[in-house]
């Protein structure tokens, strides 16, 4: 192979290659060769988990001061779990401020490489932070063996560890799906690396993460572009070549939710890679139609685990919410939908209302046939034409009022309203022979009679079953007047009757613009005491994800301002809820039941604060509450009786002078 003066050989084991610049080299030089190999056998690069790993950030020295964002030294991190603030180099996270919810990471990946993460702070994040201040940050993170570079695989291939089955405290070495990562491009093309082969190189780390706080690294650096990467070898597909690989992978789905006659819930698997749902089967009502994403998919209703798993706080040029929405089970169905399949209940006078409608719709509908059928038929005078029809002449046969019997053609009957052939009735004359009785004479025989009888089998005995069930309510509540006072004494109450079990509490508010408190407090009687048992001093910031995975539009669907960022104000310093939160605020607790079943909320309103105008929506809020309550579920059994073996023995006698057979024995056997 030769081009200009410059040539190329291969030695015959083709183990070497020889390449002539056509130049002499006054110094050692590096060169950078690129060429195409074909590999079989391959097999996706495995990334290690590392969770709870720490670094330091000295504001003071930093190349990014107070500012940020702050580079974390490493590459591909996936989820950032806390941030203290100190003011020393050796502070411990128990000495430390939590500060988490003012920051969250960017993992930094682009269409080219894996970049280090850089730790930025949130828009209008209620925190200044000063050149003293020191952050401690802890996070989880992937690493490969040093020099591995090449294919990573999609999902489930051996790229991820993946366990789906662990709660987030006891995922030390692997993940959940939702934790794989989701990059976006320059232009905003999303990447679910679920779904995708990666063949990007990775940026060197700068620093190693330390899993104690008293050693991690003190501001840990980007890497300069050309010392980026590392020197191993780099394989990319090469342009228009192919790739064949044997992958199992799962489609959707769409499934039908029933209730038989036997008050049973069921549900009827669709098609994988269909979106028609199953026929529903007999005698069974539709509840919902359920759209199931491609395993593995996420609940409609999330558990508190895997809501510390979708939180994250990581981005890439947006927050990563789409597989949440992607692959989550939904419905597509309508209100107007679920009345199609669920038709309502007809009560005995709605039956009557229709049967009348039905009666003159089907009168009148014949009568205008009839008309019709009257009208087109044609009818020729002695000129040789369709003569003109005055009217119509209906005749509906109950009695004779309308037929001309005189006339000598009439040759027809009238029986039970219909007409008929004419008919002629003979009476017969009946001659007595006896003055006392007019029956015709007959003879009554027994041909058999029931000498022996027992009861039957009574019929299985209906038998009711109350059985109590905790269920998950959710309520949704808006003020009830405009009244505020900026000293925490004016407030709006609301009770609600909660499980005899314990079970979970989740409470959303927005007052848009709206400065609020909250007290939850307990009671046995439905009419008090009351003890407290959280305020809103207690409180956390509503992040995105609640908003998408609760749903939230509260306070008229008013936006909910600064998510995952708690404003908290310097009065009234009440000495029931603290000072007041602006905007919105969650809370979540685990509802004890020792402390009583019936629950107060007050809401404490001190006026309107922020927004473009100062008037219109003082004294406004939306809340959401998700509760356990108890409800009675009645379940009808049926008690089987005892089967029978019945027997009979009777005689059977003949006619005509009562001469009696031999005595016949008939075996009756009733199941």
């Amino acid at each position: 192979m030769t081009r200009a003066g410059r040539s190329a050989s291969v030695s015959g084991d083709q183990s070497q290659i020889t390449i002539n610049i056509g130049s002499g080299l006054v110094l050692p030089a590096d060169a950078i060769v690129t060429f195409n190999v074909r590999e079989s056998n391959v097999s996706p690069v495995a990334k290690t988990v590392n969770r709870d790993r720490f670094v330091r950030l000295r504001l003071s020295d930093n190349p990014q001061a107070e500012a940020g964002p702050w580079a974390l030294g490493v590459g591909d991190v996936f989820r950032l779990k806390k941030v203290y603030r100190g003011t020393t180099d050796s502070f411990t996270p128990e000495e430390g401020v939590d500060v988490t919810q003012f920051f969250f990471i960017d993992h930094n990946q682009n269409e080219d490489y894996y970049g280090i993460s850089y730790l930025y702070l949130r828009q209008r994040a209620n925190i200044t932070l000063n050149a003293s201040d020191r952050l401690l940050v802890q996070f989880d993170h992937f690493t490969v063996s040093p020099g591995s570079e090449g294919l990573k695989g999609p999902g489930g291939s051996g790229t991820y560890p993946i366990d789906d089955t662990l709660p987030l405290a006891s995922a030390t070495t692997t993940i959940n799906t939702v934790e794989i990562p989701e990059a976006f491009g320059q232009r905003g093309t999303y990447y679910d690396l679920r779904d995708h082969f990666d063949f990007r190189p990775s940026a060197n780390n700068s620093v190693t993460p330390s899993t104690d706080p008293a050693s991690a690294p003190i501001n840990p650096i980007d890497q300069l572009p050309e010392n980026r990467l590392s020197g191993s070898d780099k394989k990319f597909p090469a342009p228009d070549s192919e790739i064949t690989a044997s992958i199992t992978y799962f489609e959707g789905r769409t499934d039908r939710v029933v209730i038989d006659d036997s008050n049973r819930f069921r549900i009827h698997a669709g098609t994988p890679g269909s979106i028609e749902p199953p026929r529903a089967p007999e005698n069974t009502l539709t509840i919902n139609v359920l759209n199931i994403p491609p395993y593995p998919s996420l609940p409609y209703q999330f558990s508190q685990n895997m809501i510390d798993y979708v939180d994250t706080n990581i981005s890439n040029e947006r927050f990563g919410t789409r597989r949440v929405n992607d692959f989550r089970v939904s419905t597509t169905q309508t209100d107007r939908d679920r009345i199609l399949q669920q038709p309502r209940g007809f009560t005995m006078s709605d039956i009557g209302r229709l049967e009348r409608r039905i009666s003159n719709l089907e009168y009148y509908t014949s009568l205008t046939l009839t008309e019709l059928v009257a009208q087109k038929r044609s009818l020729i005078g002695f000129d040789g034409l369709d003569r003109f029809k005055f009217g119509f002449f209906v005749d509906g046969f109950e009695d004779y009022t309308f037929a001309d019997l005189a006339h000598p053609n009439y040759n027809a009957a009238i029986i039970d309203g219909y007409l008929s052939p004419k008919t002629k009735e003979i009476g017969l004359q009946m001659v007595l022979t006896d003055q006392t009785s007019a029956q015709i004479p007959f003879i009554e025989q027994s041909f058999i009679s029931q000498t022996k009888a027992t009861e039957p089998p009574e019929a299985p005995v209906p038998v009711e079953e109350t059985r109590r069930t905790q269920v998950i309510t959710t309520i949704i509540q808006n003020e009830r007047n405009r009244s505020t006072a900026k000293n925490g004494t004016v407030f709006e109450e609301f009770f609600y009757t909660f499980s005899e079990t314990a079970g979970p509490v989740e409470f959303y508010i927005n007052s848009r613009d709206n400065r609020i408190g909250a007290e939850v407090a307990y009671s046995t009687q439905p009419n008090g005491p009351w003890t407290p048992f959280i305020t809103s001093q207690a409180a956390q910031a509503i992040t995105s994800i609640d908003v998408s995975t609760r749903r939230l539009s509260l306070n008229g669907g008013r936006r909910i301002e600064h998510l995952g960022v708690l404003e908290r104000a310097s009065t009234p310093n009440s000495p029931v809820f603290g000072n007041f939160l602006n905007d919105q605020f969650k809370l979540r607790w685990t509802h004890n039941p020792a402390l009583g079943v019936y629950v107060r909320i007050r809401i404490y309103k001190g006026g309107r604060q922020g927004g473009l105008f100062p008037s219109g929506k003082g004294g406004t809020f939306g809340y959401k509450l998700i509760y356990p309550t108890d409800t009675d579920v009645n379940q009808t059994q049926l008690l089987p009786t005892t089967n029978f073996d019945l027997r009979f023995s009777g005689t059977a006698l003949a006619g005509g002078g009562g001469s009696i057979f031999d005595t016949l024995t008939f075996n009756i056997n009733l199941v």
